[in-house]
């Protein structure tokens, strides 16, 4: 059965035992492979503690739904092995067609996943967590006027792509937000240069999390709640006088996410000490489209 194996691939992501419930509907046998209506479906993962080389450990994450047809997409997607294995060269076609075709499933599924604090520092969050700090680095306002030059018609652009980068070094909870320790590879002054002899600079993010909506109110996007910066001015005498000052970013930025998913609910909860969110996946397509990745910085309202 298909789904006992998306479980089975499930667990060794998130490295959490995954146990699946599933019953066909009277009429339709074939429905856990594809091929009917799914009369209950529910996938239930909880972390056993085997989570430590997980590429994507979580403690959480439940899938269910009632009356829904998965359509011929999920079988499809264990195929990929044998395409690869059989036709190589013909791979890429079959993606494209496999993303851009209409699914035949019906209905949707309704998934929730909690990740605490210490597990966001583990496997592929941290590196996530670094994409985010650069997405929210480049799309605010300082970044936008550091990158600022003048054109010859005397109009202003702004390159934000010469902006450093940054890295996520720590990932703590605090007053119901993500608090990220960042480093930028090397200071930057108002004029775009990389100054000689400027050594990293060390910074904390702090900032919430909140479904939302793209421009035109077509998309999903899981947005970034009223980010705030503080500088890390060292251990000298002075700095220690310093009252920790956190600084408002004029940002307003997120992740787009594919048309079939919506997000219900996203938030850092202090008494779970972690971050969880909640959404749906429709299994009917929209429309025939190649979802490409939106990247991390864009802007939404």
């Amino acid at each position: 059965m298909i789904l006992r194996v998306y479980a089975r691939l499930a667990s060794l992501l998130i490295g959490a035992r995954v146990d699946v419930r599933v019953a066909p509907a009277a009429d339709a046998p074939l429905a856990p492979w594809g091929v009917g209506r799914l009369s209950s479906l529910s996938l239930t993962a909880v972390e056993t503690g085997g989570s430590a080389r997980a590429p994507l450990p979580m403690q959480a994450a439940a899938v269910s739904g009632e009356g829904v047809v998965l359509g011929w997409k999920a079988p499809a997607l264990l195929l990929a092995p044998a395409w690869l294995l059989l036709r190589p060269t013909l791979l890429p076609l079959l993606l494209v067609a496999w993303i851009r075709l209409p699914n035949t499933g019906d209905g949707s599924l309704a998934w929730e996943g909690v990740v605490d604090a210490p597990t966001l520092s583990r496997g592929m969050w941290r590196w996530l967590l670094g994409l985010v700090l650069d997405s929210i680095a480049r799309s605010s306002l300082p970044a936008v006027l550091a990158t600022a030059s003048a054109n010859a018609d005397g109009t202003v652009k702004s390159e934000t792509g010469r902006f450093p980068r940054s890295v996520c070094t720590a990932v703590a909870l605090g007053e119901g937000k993500l608090e990220l320790g960042g480093q930028m590879a090397s200071g930057l002054d108002l004029s775009g240069q990389m100054p000689a002899g400027v050594g990293p600079l060390d910074y904390t993010l702090r900032l919430g999390l909140r479904p939302g909506t793209d421009g035109d109110g077509a998309r999903s996007c899981l947005m970034w709640d009223t980010p705030e910066v503080r500088l890390s001015l060292g251990d000298g005498p002075l700095a220690r006088l310093l009252p920790k000052l956190w600084v408002p970013l004029l940002s307003t930025s997120g992740i787009a996410l594919p048309r079939a998913i919506t997000l219900r609910q996203a938030r850092v909860s202090t008494a779970a000490d972690g971050v969880s969110a909640a959404g749906t996946l429709a299994l009917r397509s929209v429309r025939p489209e190649v979802i490409v990745p939106t990247g991390l910085a864009r802007r939404a309202v």
